[in-house]
């Protein structure tokens, strides 16, 4: 009995300790202020090559220009005090935006902490990420823990009106013309999530192709409610939930820009002659964009909600809007602004020094190792860079040979007429006359492909599976591949040329930002 007392003395005073370092906290954080910028002077190094695909650059701002004071930033007096000591239920802070409301507040209350403290101001900044219900579950938390814990000036948005414990998310299609909610076959799902809402049943098991068509809906009308609800940011930054986004990279890049001019910066792909940015891999607007089109026509999302019943993309349709509105055009931002993730980048002289500021097809724990590695990173080092990434996540992962595992090379393809069957042989697009040896011998075995890798200067990796070779010439990480049987393509083998790969590094250097401006 004494000794059970002995350890309940201890418990209460570990207790009491904790109580104290709860409010200390508090304490401290409720008096400190919002740090100011650093200064950096990042050099511009971008290849030649790169040159003459983006616009002419509007001229950045100068590096000792301090960050701009928030504009959109409105600290509200709490209407009641916080009680004390708020040992179970923290004292929540001052919520930064007015009226503090749903409409107006999707972000908690809470301390930012863990990889976000040495962050220039990011006031003039607002995050809207898309979703949809079906997804929003299983994707939005992990961001709320990472990428949103450095910023309150956030919007969430699907196509159901949910909470996510304390976090709400808007349904942005809730002013798509009546007619199309109504009786558009499109608009099937998201009839049927509004009645399962109603019955307490679980929207996630509708996940498919109706989330997809209804997705493309959400594009305008999503711009079109943040600049109702934020009308001040200076940048506005559209991500989803499988994109991952970089602080560091994204503030120091906005900086040199000015936002009064009508940027809409993405990573460019092209449908029927339309260049749109990519909507997964995220998308910058400035405040001069956006006033400029929503800003001063407030029907203009439902002007095309009959159109995008007939695109196959919503992302197109907002570049189409633009242009046809306002001729504003994507500037080229890729590789800053990235369609693959670090797993899957392929790395090359174009894809090295570069920021990083965004990635894309991202899992809830892939955005976790990236988040962490780049919360534990030094900071005064200046942005993460795609080297970087290749050092961390690539590197470790390099060997002569690696069996289950494909690296995704892609560049050439030998195959063998009985690989495929109903197929011809493939010798990477070349006539049988003009291989080497070692060419028309690479679907033979592992070692052969091998062998035609040694062969061609250019080549850094390949892989094998089912007499079927295939090099490349930049470098990527790639995934773990389970084996499977022979009809359905069989074991996965890869391999890179250690020595090119190290004589690659050698050549590009110590890197120096490669800011796309």
């Amino acid at each position: 009995m004494r000794l059970n007392s002995q350890y309940i003395c201890i418990g209460l005073l570990v207790f009491a300790a904790l109580v104290t370092l709860t409010e200390l906290r508090i304490s401290l954080h409720d008096r400190g202020g919002t740090k100011g910028q650093t200064s950096k002077s990042p050099h511009q190094v971008v290849p030649d090559s790169y040159a003459s695909d983006r616009k002419p650059s509007p001229g950045p701002i100068s590096s000792q220009t301090p960050w701009p004071q928030s504009s959109i930033s409105r600290p509200l007096t709490p209407t009641k005090e916080c009680p004390s000591p708020p040992v179970q239920s923290p004292c929540p802070s001052t919520p930064i935006f007015s009226p503090a409301d749903k409409e107006t507040s999707s972000s908690p209350k809470s301390p930012i902490i863990d990889g976000c403290q040495d962050l220039p101001n990011n006031d003039d900044v607002l995050v809207v990420m898309k979703t949809g219900a079906t997804e929003a579950a299983a994707k939005v938390p992990t961001h709320l823990l990472t990428t949103l814990r450095c910023t309150r000036n956030y919007l969430l948005f699907s196509d159901l009106d949910q909470d996510i414990g304390p976090y709400h998310l808007h349904d942005v299609l809730a002013n798509v013309k009546q007619e199309m909610i109504s009786g558009h076959k499109d608009f099937d799902l998201y009839r049927k999530l509004q009645d399962f809402q109603k019955k307490g049943d679980d929207v996630g098991p509708l996940n498919g192709q109706a989330a997809w068509d209804l997705d493309k809906y959400k594009f305008l009308h999503m711009l079109q409610e943040t600049y109702r609800m934020r009308p001040a940011a200076q940048w506005y930054v559209f991500i989803e939930a499988d994109t991952y986004l970089s602080w560091h990279g994204l503030l120091e890049w906005v900086a040199k820009l000015d936002p009064s001019k009508p940027y809409y910066l993405g990573a460019p792909v092209s449908i029927g002659g339309q260049s749109f940015a990519h909507g997964g891999s995220g998308f910058i607007l400035s405040q001069g964009a956006m006033n400029k089109t929503v800003g001063q026509d407030e029907g203009l999302a439902a002007r095309y909600d009959e159109a995008i019943a007939h695109e196959c993309c919503g992302d197109l349709v907002l570049a189409k809007a633009l242009q046809e509105t306002s001729d504003i055009q994507v500037m080229r931002s890729w590789p800053m602004i990235n369609g693959e993730t670090p797993f899957t980048q392929p790395f090359d002289h174009l894809q090295w020094c570069h920021p990083v500021v965004t990635f894309h097809h991202m899992s809830s724990e892939e955005i976790h190792r990236v988040w962490k590695f780049e919360a534990q990173r030094n900071q005064s080092a200046g942005p993460l860079l795609l080297s970087e990434i290749f050092d961390h996540f690539v590197q470790p992962i390099i060997a002569p040979t690696r069996e289950d595992w494909d690296n995704l090379s892609h560049d050439l393809i030998y195959r063998s007429a009985s690989a495929i069957a109903g197929e011809e042989a493939t010798y990477a697009g070349k006539s049988y006359d003009t291989l080497t040896p070692p060419e028309r011998e690479a679907s033979f075995s592992f070692e052969h492909c091998r062998a035609a890798c040694i062969d061609n200067p250019e080549c850094k990796q390949f892989k094998f599976q089912n007499q079927t070779c295939s090099l490349a010439r930049a470098i990527s990480r790639g995934t773990a591949s389970a084996p499977k049987p022979a009809d359905q393509g069989g074991r996965v083998m890869s391999g890179w040329m250690v020595e090119r790969v190290e004589a690659f590094k050698q050549r590009m250097g110590p890197c120096e930002p490669a800011w796309i401006l």
